[in-house]
């Protein structure tokens, strides 16, 4: 099964999220990939959030 590591914690994972949620992402044209802990983490209340997708193994 394929897998995928979260950049922000590092840890692998079989369902990413794809995301956009610091104002560096958007400068970049850069997309990020998280698990549903990080996701959790970064999206409240966080108005440079932008989902992108979900990618599943």
């Amino acid at each position: 099964m394929a897998k995928k590591k979260c950049d922000q914690c590092k840890d692998e994972i079989t369902t990413a999220f794809r995301v956009r949620h610091l104002s560096l992402h958007y400068a970049q044209k850069e997309w990020v990939f998280l698990c549903d802990d990080c996701l959790n983490e970064v999206k409240p209340n966080n108005s440079s959030y932008k989902y992108g997708g979900t990618w599943k193994a």
